[in-house]
């Protein structure tokens, strides 16, 4: 299934659906950090995977979490990997 941004009304709804398609569904934490669902690869739980952005030593530094067991040991994840690799698509489709 291709998806076209020209089909949406708007980014945000553009964006929601490329997620969808992922199997990724838009969330918040309990700090009202953006985060995202994610499933396992059996399907039988989801995982959250959060985003944190911030300046360190003059550079914007991105910090991503997943709550799945690699993440939980400070290993990057495939979790991540797909969401991560999900939002850079959406971000070039809409030139940011």
């Amino acid at each position: 299934m291709s998806i076209y941004r020209n089909d949406f009304d708007s980014n945000e709804e553009y964006t929601t659906a490329v997620y969808n398609a992922a199997g990724i569904t838009e969330t918040r934490t309990s700090d009202g950090r953006d985060a995202f669902q994610v499933p396992s690869s059996d399907g039988s739980k989801n995982y959250t995977v959060s985003y944190r952005g911030y300046r360190g030593g003059g550079d914007f530094v991105n910090t991503w979490e997943c709550d799945c067991p690699a993440g939980q040991h400070g290993r990057n994840c495939k979790h991540v990997k797909l969401v991560v690799n999900t939002t850079n698509l959406i971000c070039d489709e809409l030139g940011l």
